[in-house]
């Protein structure tokens, strides 16, 4: 049992890949993250906490003993970390939640976007019905009806 109360496994630390040590220390652990995990105290270094489910997502534990959850991930050929919040104010869950539509956010970047609907309709300009009745005040009829030619525009002479 570790001195905060929290049993931890040797098996943790012999997991290849699970752990990243730095001068004989680890600063890294692979584990679910849920409540439990962000309850455990760390002190004096710097520690990440990252999530097994969902690669990129984790909780990160300041020197001072600050946490954050955070997501990492590459965009545009940068690594970039992004804060969501800490635990307690944030949940796992919440914090998971918006680690996934910032991670769906970025695989989308570079592609079009969807074009916008406004309230009146598809595109945001005039939609026909409202176009017909000003068309027809501004056109006058000449000549033999369903012909192209016929529709002269008014105050347009022969």
């Amino acid at each position: 049992m570790s001195t905060n109360g929290h049993v931890v496994t040797s098996e943790a630390g012999r997991k290849p890949g699970s752990t990243r040590w730095r001068g004989g220390k680890s600063t890294s652990e692979k584990v679910r993250l849920n409540g439990n995990i962000a309850r455990r105290k760390v002190v004096g270094q710097q520690f990440f906490w990252w999530d097994t489910e969902l690669p990129g997502f984790g909780l990160r534990v300041f020197a001072s003993g600050a946490k954050c959850w955070f997501v990492q991930f590459r965009q545009r050929g940068k690594q970039k970390r992004v804060t969501l919040g800490r635990p307690p104010e944030m949940r796992a869950e919440k914090a998971r939640a918006l680690a996934r539509a910032q991670l769906a956010k970025a695989a989308l970047d570079g592609l079009p976007a969807a074009p916008k609907v406004s309230a009146k309709g598809k595109g945001g300009g005039m939609l026909f019905c409202d176009y017909a009745p000003r068309f027809w005040d501004d056109c006058g009829f000449r000549g033999d009806a369903g012909h192209h030619s016929d529709l002269i525009p008014a105050g347009i002479p022969n």
